[in-house]
């Protein structure tokens, strides 16, 4: 049973996820020592920067295109594997773009592709 309430975002945890939670995603002020050169973000692990550094990546510097969509392109193999997983298997087609007829395996991935193409929060 998750026994854990984080009051900052609402969500449970079950005890050792909690912790790691805490200091991942809501990190104590001090703790944010990794800044973007891009912009105002900051981070308290350097991976977490590391990974947001990729989303100033200009499109032609990502290395991983995928051969099924000529224009899209990623900064790592693991988000062209999601990519692919979200919008080519065949469990892409559960969740359908109502606006463009896109298709998703996920709710999350088919609200990331509202937000993006047709500014829907």
């Amino acid at each position: 049973v998750k026994q854990r309430h984080c009051e900052i975002c609402d969500k449970y945890f079950y005890h050792t996820a909690y912790w790691r939670h805490l200091t991942t995603v809501h990190p104590k002020k001090e703790k944010l020592k990794h800044s973007c050169p891009h912009c105002s973000k900051v981070f308290s692990l350097k991976f977490k920067l590391d990974i947001h550094l990729q989303s100033h990546m200009n499109h032609t510097d990502k290395k991983y295109s995928c051969d099924e969509c000529p224009d899209k392109r990623f900064a790592s193999d693991e988000k062209l594997k999601n990519h692919k997983r979200n919008v080519h298997s065949k469990l892409a087609a559960s969740h359908l773009c109502g606006e463009c007829g896109a298709s998703y395996s996920n709710y999350p991935a088919l609200y990331q592709h509202s937000k993006r193409s047709h500014n829907h929060s």
